[in-house]
Formats: C-alpha cells, structure tokens, sequence
C-alpha cells in the first residue's frame, strides 16, 4: 500500500484471526508485521467489529468468525 498511496493517503485492511498449517495466527502479530514491514505506514486505528447475525452454516475445520478488526494507517512523507 506504501508504493500506491499518496502522502496522507489512508489504507484500511479487515483482520481477522486465523490458522495456517495449524499454527494460530493472531491479528496483533499480523497487524505488527504489516506496520514494521513499510517505514511510510503510520498505525492511526483498529477497530474491532461484531457481527451480531452470525450464520447458521458451520464447519469444525473453519468455523465462522463473530468479530474482526479494521485496521487504519495513513502514508506519512519518506
């Protein structure tokens, strides 16, 4: 997002926890990785959503998650 965004540009990403090969990966550990990865990202927000209508499907393998996380950061000049 760093290269395509003006200075002052803000960039919303939705995170959520998740698995992969097993392993539990949580949002804080996502949302560090994406800030520290980009030296013109500012963290500005997280938000955390609720869905309070969650759908009757369900999977033991991928169960529907009830909440998120918005994540806000703006581009600040190099």
């Amino acid at each position: 997002a760093g290269r395509v965004l003006r200075p002052g540009g803000i960039f919303i990403a939705k995170i959520q926890n998740c698995r992969h090969r097993g392993r539990y990966i949580a949002h804080d550990m996502a949302i560090r990785q994406a800030i520290n990865a980009s030296p013109v990202l500012v963290l500005r927000d997280v938000i955390v959503y609720v869905r309070l209508a969650v759908g009757v499907f369900k999977n033991a393998r991928t169960p529907q998650q009830a909440y998120g996380y918005y994540v806000v950061a703006e581009k600040v000049a190099p």
